[in-house]
């Protein structure tokens, strides 16, 4: 059960990486370059559009705003909207898995 659930996580981190390089903001394009997913031990992936202190750094600006740049919310609203999504990918894998036995 545990790899079951552990697939689907890693399906919605993927998913939600790929919705993000469609949406982002475009400059340079340097922020669908460095936008990833990772794994992060079982059962947890993590989705990084730039990086703290390294290539993208600046996302958090773009997301949040600055005092001279008016905010451009896109993590927030696209990482509301996969929380159905990821509800309705982990029923399904525990289902799958508990039938599996």
């Amino acid at each position: 059960m545990p790899r079951r659930i552990d697939d689907a996580v890693n399906e919605v981190a993927t998913d939600m990486t790929n919705e993000f390089k469609t949406t982002l903001w475009i400059d340079t394009g340097l922020l669908r370059r460095v936008t990833t997913e990772r794994l992060a031990g079982l059962n947890h992936a993590e989705v990084w559009i730039g990086y703290n202190r390294g290539h993208g750094f600046y996302s958090r600006f773009q997301e949040w705003g600055t005092v001279k740049q008016a905010a451009r919310p896109i993590v927030g609203p696209t990482a509301h909207a996969y929380e159905p999504v990821l509800a309705e990918k982990m029923t399904k894998a525990v289902q799958r898995a508990a039938r599996a036995q």
